[in-house]
């Protein structure tokens, strides 16, 4: 799992909240999260802000899909009820 998305699970934050707070596309989104690109140095800062993590932690992946801590159930129904 990318760092990324952990965080933000971890943060309870859906997608569609990052793309408000950092005025970005869902697919940039996504993109960051599937490791295809990754946010500017601006938004890398802005993302761990939002977050309440470090950079360093948005840029380290896990190879265990699940590891994330706390309970995210929802979450993923919500990012695409938007």
């Amino acid at each position: 799992m990318t760092g990324f998305r952990r965080e933000r699970l971890k943060a309870r934050k859906t997608i569609k909240e990052v793309m408000q707070c950092l005025g970005v596309s869902d697919a940039a989104v996504y993109q960051w999260e599937t490791n295809i690109y990754k946010p500017s140095a601006e938004n890398l800062l802005k993302l761990a802000n939002f977050y309440g993590c470090t950079m360093e932690a948005l840029m380290t992946d896990t190879e265990d899909p699940d590891s994330i801590d706390g309970d995210t159930s929802g979450m993923e129904e919500a990012d695409h009820a938007s």
